[in-house]
């Protein structure tokens, strides 16, 4: 029987699918990873083939959380830690609003230090196909070359230096 995990924001999802997935596009072992970066892979990889189901989202902002680690919202609260922070079940009804939304997942790699605000600033960088900017309309994206964004790469990445939220993210 093939390896499969039930997760509550996607359906079943054969892990020896994901393990392929991570070594063909990412040349890494996933059987060799954390259990955090497992975690990440599995919802990359649902969000990549379209299974993702509502994930969890947060309003995030990198000022609040850079003043005194407080960047998420709360209705009751005002800015807070994520234990406290509104959920909402999309981002799409959100977006006119202007909030920064991540999954909670993603803030909880905030929260933990695996996502850092990013170190680029202007230039040019390569990425991947399924970064996150790769999909943004302020990201000159040239596939196999040196991309460029026009807001100076506003982001969050993670160790691997992939990024994961973008503050001015626009959908192409």
């Amino acid at each position: 029987m093939a390896n499969q995990t039930k997760q509550s924001t996607s359906p079943q999802i054969d892990m020896d699918d994901v393990a392929e997935w991570v070594g063909l596009h990412y040349g890494r072992n996933f059987d060799h990873e954390s259990s955090a970066k497992r975690q990440e892979w599995v919802e990359r990889y649902a969000q990549a083939h379209g299974l993702a189901q509502g994930p969890v989202f947060v309003v995030f902002s990198p000022a609040e959380h850079e003043a005194d680690g407080k960047g998420f919202w709360s209705n009751d609260d005002g800015w807070t830690d994520l234990e406290h922070a509104q959920r909402y079940d999309s981002n799409e009804d959100h977006l006119l609003l202007g909030q920064v939304f991540v999954t909670t997942s993603d803030a909880q790699a905030i929260e933990d230090g695996e996502l850092q605000q990013s170190a680029r600033f202007g230039g040019a960088y390569s990425i991947s196909d399924d970064d996150l900017c790769a999909s943004c309309g302020h990201c000159n994206y040239n596939p196999g070359d040196m991309s460029t964004c026009a807001k100076n790469w506003p982001s969050y990445e993670n160790r691997d230096g992939y990024i994961r939220i973008c503050v001015d993210y626009s959908r192409n």
